[in-house]
């Protein structure tokens, strides 16, 4: 399917399904386009909106996965009535059965040492013939380190990396690297640790009512749990806005209502 496109407050969002966003990473993948796709959350959306330079990172993405169920139900009120949440550690893992049928090679950038160690003897379990050709957590702290992470990445000759960093270094990371590395980066920040049982998972009930988030910030798992508050409050404040300007512009006619069903 072709993705829509909605604006929510300042960031492009993409209407995308598991299964679309999976089909267009791995052809990105085999083409070894030099793109960046991150997970947009509320996080993402309110940082990028005080912060010039993060917000044309977020913009200038190829792919803006809806990884938060408030972008969620904002694409819905925009006009996408079946929207559904992504869950990026089953879109990696997608991704990683396809990149094992078409003998792509991938790469993980970021976490920890121990955290990648596990990753890769449960993919190796999972995908007996996934290609994993190199695997790294950055510590660099010079111009000469960080160039010698670029040419080991490089000299893997991966096409499709998968990047667990905190935000907003994730992201930008990845913007610094488009024309770079000639490979499709993907963002999945704290999935890596969720996969390897590195990060407690939620009640299934609170993953059932798509509340991780908000369980993690009760735990202290969040790295930003005030915030994650603040932005979260924000974030509502500015969107009833806009919506509002969305409904006033419908009703005088002044604004064409889209619609798309989201299979």
């Amino acid at each position: 399917m072709e993705n829509g496109l909605r604006r929510i407050i300042r960031s492009n969002i993409h209407a995308t399904s598991a299964q679309s966003a999976c089909e267009e990473i791995v052809q990105w993948g085999l083409e070894q386009k030099s793109c960046y796709v991150l997970p947009g959350n509320v996080s993402v959306v309110m940082t990028a909106f005080w912060r010039k330079r993060y917000q044309q990172i977020i913009n200038n993405a190829t792919l803006v996965i809806p990884d938060s169920q408030f972008l969620v139900w904002a694409l819905r009120l925009l006009g996408v009535k079946q929207q559904q949440k992504v869950i990026i550690s089953d879109l990696m893992l997608a991704c990683c059965d396809r990149a094992q049928a078409n003998q792509i090679p991938i790469y993980f950038y970021g976490a920890t040492p121990l955290i990648l160690a596990k990753l890769e003897h449960l993919l190796k379990q999972l995908y007996p013939h996934l290609m994993i050709v190199g695997s790294h957590a950055p510590s660099a702290n010079t111009t000469q380190e960080l160039e010698a992470e670029l040419n080991a990445i490089q000299q893997s000759a991966a096409s499709l990396i998968f990047v667990s960093l905190p935000s907003p270094q994730q992201e930008e990371w990845m913007a610094k690297q488009v024309n770079r590395l000639p490979a499709t980066m993907v963002g999945v920040g704290s999935t890596l640790a969720a996969l390897t049982g590195d990060l407690s998972p939620p009640p299934k009930w609170m993953s059932q009512l798509k509340l991780q988030r908000f369980y993690y910030l009760l735990t202290n798992s969040h790295p930003f749990g005030g915030a994650y508050l603040i932005n979260h409050l924000t974030f509502v404040l500015f969107f009833s806005l806009q919506f509002l300007q969305h409904r006033f512009l419908l009703l005088l006619g002044l604004k064409k209502k889209r619609s798309i069903s989201n299979q």
